[in-house]
């Protein structure tokens, strides 16, 4: 893949969602790991929601080459309004030719190591059928996910968006008929923090799937929705936690100590708010302690 300044392969996208309660201490040591771990090209994406100035000031802090995008309002919600929110920053990323790889990253997730973009463009030159990366089917443990509540809100968004949300109706109807023609199943998605290739987001654009109109209006969280747009346009989501792959992912608390995680091999982690009866800042802390001070990964 080569190193910093020599490397073709393109740019990492860092794109963060910033929720109007979100407390700026985390995102501030959040993006300080994405410093530590990414290359200095890096671009940092924040949306913004509720337009707080303080983000501005965190993202001039960070030592980052950083966009941020203000979404004006009390919050636009952690369901369709973040859908809507998520698919509007996947599309100015395309804005920049560079980007070919985009980490969504939450803001109760850290980088942990360096090189996942090298990681991803590896993992997207091996299988071009594959559009996005996370933790799919299985967790980092090897635990089966369920797809089951993400298919019962689905359910439930085809049952009543044709009378009080048309406009949303035709939207995800479309979608989730070219989704089921590539081999769809009613709730797969990865879980949160994911990595999708250009080509992806491109594709997507095209289909008018960022944002698809009316989705604010929809019950589907942003990782439920993008596991049912990658698939209807024609590409797939892969494994990106099992075995010694990057990811260690829960949706509550971590997968495992944060010495575990390290010793797999993971280089981005989730979620950092807690990990069994330890709370989310000694386990920032944890893992502020082995950032290097000074510098900036190659990869």
């Amino acid at each position: 893949m080569g190193r910093e300044g020599t490397r073709p392969t393109g740019r990492l996208a860092v794109l963060v969602p910033v929720g109007p309660r979100e407390d700026l201490g985390d995102l501030a040591d959040t993006l300080d790991s994405v410093r530590a771990f990414t290359p200095a090209d890096t671009l940092l994406l924040l949306l913004n929601d509720g337009a707080r100035p303080a983000v501005h000031e965190v993202a001039a802090r960070s030592g980052l080459t950083a966009e941020v995008l203000d979404l004006p309002g009390e919050g636009h919600g952690v369901v369709g309004g973040l859908t809507w929110t998520v698919a509007r920053g996947l599309r100015r990323v395309l804005a920049h030719p560079e980007v070919d790889v985009v980490l969504r990253l939450d803001a109760d997730a850290l980088l942990v190591g360096p090189g996942v973009a090298a990681a991803a463009r590896a993992a997207f030159l091996a299988d071009p059928s594959v559009g996005a990366l996370g933790s799919f089917d299985r967790l980092s443990t090897g635990e089966a996910r369920d797809f089951g509540p993400a298919a019962w809100v689905l359910g439930e968004d085809l049952r009543s968006a044709g009378v009080r949300r048309p406009v949303w109706a035709v939207s995800l109807r479309r979608a989730l008929r070219l989704a089921r023609r590539h081999g769809y199943v009613d709730g797969e998605h990865a879980l949160g923090t994911q990595v999708f290739s250009r080509d992806c987001l491109r594709r997507l654009r095209r289909a008018g799937l960022l944002p698809p109109a009316g989705v604010r209006s929809s019950r589907l969280g942003d990782d439920q929705f993008m596991g049912l747009a990658v698939r209807a346009v024609g590409l797939l989501t892969a494994d990106f936690a099992t075995g010694r792959k990057p990811f260690g992912m829960r949706w509550q608390g971590l997968p495992g100590t944060p010495a575990e995680l390290v010793a797999q091999g993971k280089l981005v982690v989730h979620s950092v708010k807690s990990h069994g009866d330890v709370d989310g800042e000694e386990v920032r802390a944890w893992f502020r302690a082995r950032r290097p001070d000074e510098g900036r990964a190659t990869t």
